[in-house]
């Protein structure tokens, strides 16, 4: 007898899934739109599963990719994904916990000077109505 609903770890692949289809099919996109230059993406939350997987496939393709992560130590698993691939990957350490203001987020951004932004931070220490603000005035 077949289930009514997937136990949970099997809908977060699901999603997982449905993530990395979306982004490949933009990066496809963004790609022929982008052919004059080197586009540089911005990761928020760079250590996750879906940008640990993002990121040699925009790297594969000659794009910039910066990852943000709150825990120096994840560091190196990043930046080992850019071996063997054309583009280029740095590492930001922030935590979105500082960013509290529009100026704040505008900071990282002139940092980084990204042409596409991609959120994919998970579940911070962030109480839920802050970490909605976060994402309003980082994206």
């Amino acid at each position: 007898m077949r289930q009514p609903y997937l136990r949970s770890v099997e809908l977060q692949q699901a999603i997982s899934h449905f993530h990395i289809a979306f982004w490949i099919k933009q990066i496809n996109w963004l790609q022929t739109q982008t052919l004059k230059m080197t586009p540089r993406v911005l990761l928020i939350g760079g250590h996750g599963k879906v940008s640990l997987l993002l990121t040699p496939m925009l790297l594969a393709r000659s794009w910039n990719v910066t990852s943000l992560i709150r825990d120096p130590s994840q560091s190196e698993e990043i930046l080992s994904k850019g071996k063997g691939h054309p583009g280029k990957v740095n590492v930001l350490v922030r935590s979105l916990e500082e960013v509290r203001s529009d100026r704040d987020a505008q900071k990282v951004l002139d940092e980084v000077k990204p042409d596409f932004v991609v959120f994919s931070a998970g579940i911070t220490s962030v109480p839920a109505t802050r970490r909605r603000l976060l994402v309003l005035t980082t994206l």
